[in-house]
């Protein structure tokens, strides 16, 4: 092969791993010329084994063969003159790049200094930097920014497809979208998950059974999630009786493989909409239009399947033209990152792009927001690194190699052990996040600065303070010895007019949880449900209140359901080991305040229940049983009191609000309690529950009541 070939040339050489590399040592030993090429600073390919030192080791090695260029040609001189003093501080022997471009005009650096975090405070729905970043970006259509096309190099306003916000994750990224399709700006969200989406799945399932009948994994799939619908014990039974290929969903599919030697993917597709139901299946979907959205670009990849050269196809590793060589394409294109959800709106061409930090990479844009600042930086549990030894001998990295596990444990003393053995590696993955993102702006930065990080925090912010030496000022960014010119905004608790007028709504607890709609059993009740999709609500009466300590402090946390899962650990801790209760702030992150009421409530608490000859206290006691009609319903109690003979119960459930009017407010949930009921008295026939109520932690309050049954 080598024979025919010239040159080899390897781009993005930063994001090579060392097993990637063993290969290319061939080639480039064998090549008459090589050329890599690759920026040490924008190695974030971390997470699949890319180490940018094994590049650094090459050209140590090679020193007068190493070309390191320095001009830039995407920033204006604002946004990379200030990148150049951030990198000094980031990153040994840094060559800063001079900014090619000219100013567009403007001030090209935003800092917007945002204080809040959390969502609520008391109930009430709070503005976090999403809604300030979405109202930015809405005024700088308004006034027409003035931007550099690229592509005539001459001003004109800004667009919307000219904007990009760089979030750390997917999560995140639809936050920032929610808020700005409130606020009626088109937007640009490519979400990964299609390969995995509902309809591709069942699609990939039904051509793996076309291509192999005796695929009972793929065709019990198809069964349980596809148009038939049949219960996963009705499929399973199928499989154990042999009885599954004969099975009158499967018939379409089996009319289907008759043709399959002499059709096309792209046709055997068309056959599976038509004959086996998909259209039909997918317009009944909860999101019909992204459910076709899907199926028309699994028809676009089977046509460019047939298309696709067939050395490129082989070098891929696909070698054939049937249906296993088609889902083996679709697979090998999914683990290539080529995993986006199509809009199904097909508009999004003409809206802010939403990216993570990570895909921002080799993009870039006139307008680019960084959010995320927040970020810890660390290790995430269950990483696997391959380490070496040493660089200096690259071509015998692989027998220097080793594996390095970073494992999620409960002890916080032994993950933090963990943490600092990773903390260098990790922070030398923010810091080349950073400046990719902060490299994609053409003419303008945006920086969603978290002012609530507190200063002992290891987060990104808290990285280009301490090691890039930023300080924010009035009207400049100091970094070091240099003063950069900024726009610099503080932004509170309150919405934006733009969103106070549309009445947005960010409240963190539903009052009712939903359900969950249920394939019917074998005698037709659901084969299993959670405790709040059944029960009566008529379990309780003549709810009385009963005041238990002071009401909380709302606390900071991003997600609703992990500032709960804190409060119910701390309450485990109190009523439980109230000797454990020194490292619940480290353990919770929740305040002295907080922790302070939650004392006093669990100590009334336990009083109160005491009074009632309740002294045998359960926290947290999981269940799994069988109720009336075969369905089995799965939970967990909060709180389960028992009388010192065990034939009385009381059952408690906590719930973080602080409402106004505490037995309105535990309506909701009383359905879920009488859950809990129905299956106290089918674990413990002997016991009879006495009383049963919601805790309210935000205002300290308990109502509850007697079973009426």
């Amino acid at each position: 092969m080598m024979d025919g070939i010239d040159c080899v040339i390897v781009d993005e050489f930063q994001d090579t791993n060392p097993v990637q590399f063993a290969l290319l040592a061939h080639l480039i030993k064998a090549a008459p010329r090589v050329v890599l090429v690759g920026d040490g600073k924008q190695a974030i390919m971390g997470f699949q084994g890319a180490d940018a030192r094994l590049a650094a080791a090459l050209a140590a090695q090679r020193p007068n063969d190493a070309h390191t260029l320095d001009t830039n040609r995407r920033s204006v001189p604002g946004i990379m003159n200030l990148v150049n003093d951030l990198g000094a501080g980031l990153f040994p022997d840094y060559a800063p790049l001079a900014p090619h471009r000219t100013a567009a005009g403007g001030i090209p650096i935003d800092v917007m200094r945002v204080e809040n975090k959390t969502a609520t405070s008391k109930g009430e729905p709070l503005a976090k930097g999403s809604h300030h970043i979405a109202e930015r970006i809405r005024s700088l259509l308004e006034e027409k920014r003035t931007i550099v096309d690229r592509t005539t190099e001459t001003p004109r306003p800004v667009q919307p497809s000219d904007v990009a916000i760089l979030c750390r994750t997917h999560d995140k990224a639809r936050e920032y979208a929610d808020c700005l399709t409130h606020l009626g700006i088109p937007v640009d969200l490519a979400e990964d998950g299609w390969f995995t989406s509902e309809v591709v799945t069942v699609a990939r399932a039904a051509l793996a059974v076309i291509a192999d009948p005796s695929d009972a994994f793929s065709a019990v799939i198809f069964l349980t999630h596809g148009p038939a619908a049949v219960s996963l014990e009705a499929a399973l039974t199928a499989v154990l009786d042999g009885t599954l290929a004969g099975h009158p969903a499967l018939a379409s599919l089996g009319a289907l493989q008759d043709r399959a030697s002499s059709w096309t993917a792209a046709r055997l597709l068309a056959g599976l909409r038509t004959e086996a139901g998909l259209d039909d299946w997918a317009a009944g979907l909860e999101d019909p239009a992204r459910a076709h959205a899907d199926l028309a670009r699994l028809d676009a990849e089977a046509a460019a399947f047939e298309a696709a050269d067939p050395v490129t196809r082989a070098a891929s590793g696909v070698f054939g033209w049937d249906i296993r060589s088609f889902l083996a394409w679709l697979a090998i294109r999914a683990d290539a990152g080529d995993d986006a959800r199509p809009d199904p709106s097909g508009s999004t061409a003409l809206g802010v792009k939403i990216a993570t930090w990570h895909a921002s990479k080799g993009l870039e844009w006139p307008v680019v927001c960084v959010t995320g600042l927040d970020w810890t930086v660390g290790e995430r549990a269950n990483t696997l690194r391959i380490e070496f030894t040493g660089w200096d001998a690259p071509e015998t990295l692989l027998e220097r190699a080793t594996i390095h596990y970073h494992p999620a444990v409960a002890c916080r003393e032994v993950a933090a052990h963990f943490a600092a053995v990773r903390c260098e590696p990790a922070a030398v993955t923010e810091r080349c996040l950073s400046y990719v993102a902060m490299t994609r702006a053409r003419d303008l930065l945006v920086l969603e600065w978290p002012d609530y990080v507190k200063e002992d925090a290891d987060t990104v912010s808290r990285l280009l303070v301490e090691e890039g030496k930023l300080e924010l000022g009035t009207g400049e960014i100091t970094v070091g010895k240099s003063k950069h010119p900024a726009r610099l905004t503080n932004h509170g608790k309150a919405f934006p007019e733009s969103f106070a007028d549309k009445g947005i709504e960010t409240a963190t607890e539903a009052e009712v949880r939903p359900g969950r709609p249920e394939t019917p059993g074998p005698r037709g009740a659901p084969l299993f449900l959670r405790p709040s999709d059944g029960g009566e609500a008529t379990a309780l009466w003549s709810l009385e209140t009963h005041a238990l300590g002071a009401a909380l402090s709302r606390e900071a946390f991003d997600d609703a359901r992990l500032r709960g899962s804190a409060l119910h650990l701390a309450m485990r801790v109190f009523l439980q080991r109230p000797d454990r209760a020194i490292d619940l702030g480290a353990a919770t992150g929740l305040s002295p305040e907080t922790l302070a009421a939650l004392t006093e409530q669990a100590r009334s608490l336990r009083e109160t229940l005491a009074e009632h000859g309740f002294t045998d206290l359960h926290p947290e006691l999981p269940f799994d049983t069988e109720i009336a009609g075969g369905t089995r319903v799965r939970g967990t109690v909060d709180l389960l009191g028992l009388s010192q003979d065990g034939r009385e119960a009381v059952i408690i459930d906590y719930k973080s609000p602080a409402p106004a009017s505490p037995v309105e407010a535990a309506q909701p949930y009383l359905a879920q309690l009488g859950a809990y009921v129905g299956a106290l008295s089918t674990l413990r026939p002997e016991t009879r529950l006495a009383r049963a109520g919601i805790h309210f932690l935000g205002s300290g309050t308990l109502a509850w009541g007697s079973p009426s049954m």
